[in-house]
């Protein structure tokens, strides 16, 4: 009963402060917004410069095909000589060149190869690879049509073998980038209030001179710690639902799994959270140095969780690190709850570690702030 009329006692308090009602509520949308959309993995628009030097028919319809995907590449202009190419490049004009020499067409009626240059930007490595990628798919469908061509004017056409590989992709279609980030996001933001909250939370009743006025109350030291902790879970508890909701209006980012299961997963990620927050409030003696440490701790959440990159990609070195962060294993939850419909026995393997983590991080916290209440 002491324990839920402090809690009370923390909402009310909570609901005077308007900044921290802003960062509760105001942040958590904030930073859905800036990575739904400002910050994106989906690669459009790149810019090409194109170099004919053969003018052939075939070379117009590989040009033809570049023209006709706007939505991949725009084409900022054409030249006549792989030199003023490479001065599109060295001047940012464009991301990738496109050359095609003489002779190109005249090499496939020989029945020979005909070669193609691509010349691509590589200060930028990821947009070069998709470019590349792009450009290699287009020309690839240009060559099995001549060749289908080709079969068909020998009467081979109707009896040559081929092959038709068809991609299906599973979970996200249309891989928007959206789908992959916005459940990360939800991670963020659960991770970055329960944290940053709790964190400052007995350090601002330390500088303000009240935490020698709670200590004298009835309540015991686990009471005054509980009910400091539970206001800011409930508002955790908040924020995922928001997010999620806000998710599908916004990014048509599905919920296919279980709420109930996705609060319960969450639950136990705040836990640990939640005892992080604690173990910076005992080391630090002013808000400033929480938030320094609380920030410190939340940057290599983010990089090493698979957040932004995979795990799986990254040095060999530092891969066993990632198994300590409860992040890495709520991620994966939380991806699995919303884009593929996991339910708990699908997603036991990620929830017994993040348990055991969350467990003995919080148990840390709370025998470090008794010692130092004693």
């Amino acid at each position: 009963m002491r324990v839920w009329d402090f809690v009370l006692k923390e909402i009310r308090q909570m609901r005077r402060d308007r900044r921290l009602l802003g960062m509760l509520f105001g942040m958590p949308v904030l930073q859905l917004l800036l990575y739904g959309y400002a910050v994106t993995q989906d690669i459009r628009h790149l810019k090409i410069v194109i170099c004919d030097m053969d003018g052939s028919y075939e070379s117009r319809q590989i040009i033809q095909s570049v023209i006709a995907s706007p939505e991949y590449f725009d084409v900022v202009g054409y030249v006549h000589s792989a030199n003023d190419a490479r001065k599109y490049l060295q001047g940012s004009g464009a991301s990738l060149a496109l050359v095609i020499p003489r002779g190109f067409q005249t090499n496939i009626n020989r029945g020979q190869v005909g070669s193609l240059q691509a010349l691509v930007d590589g200060s930028d490595p990821n947009a070069g690879t998709v470019a590349t990628g792009y450009l290699a798919k287009m020309i690839a469908t240009r060559s099995a049509a001549i060749v289908q061509s080709r079969l068909a004017a020998t009467g081979l056409g109707k009896s040559a073998g081929s092959i038709d590989a068809r991609l299906e992709y599973w979970y996200n279609p249309t891989l928007e980038s959206s789908f992959s980030l916005v459940p990360g996001v939800v991670c963020l933001i659960t991770g970055n209030l329960t944290i940053f909250m709790s964190a400052l939370a007995i350090v601002r009743e330390r500088e303000l001179g009240t935490i020698e006025q709670l200590l004298v109350t009835p309540m015991r030291p686990w009471e005054l710690m509980l009910g400091k902790l539970l206001p800011y879970m409930m508002m955790g508890f908040v924020n995922v639902a928001t997010t999620v909701f806000l998710a599908q209006i916004l990014f048509a980012v599905p919920m296919r799994g279980s709420l109930m299961t996705l609060f319960g997963v969450s639950g136990l990620f705040m836990l640990g959270s939640l005892g992080i927050g604690l173990l910076i409030s005992t080391v630090s003696k002013t808000q400033q140095q929480a938030t320094m440490l609380a920030s410190l701790i939340l940057m290599p959440n983010m990089m090493l969780s698979g957040f932004m990159y995979p795990v799986s990609n990254m040095p060999a070195w530092l891969q066993p690190i990632t198994y300590l962060l409860p992040m890495r294993y709520y991620l994966t939850s939380v991806r699995g709850l919303m884009l593929k419909g996991n339910g708990f026995g699908e997603l036991t393997n990620q929830i017994w570690p993040m348990a055991v983590l969350s467990i003995l991080i919080f148990l840390a916290a709370i025998q470090r702030f008794q010692k130092r209440l004693d």
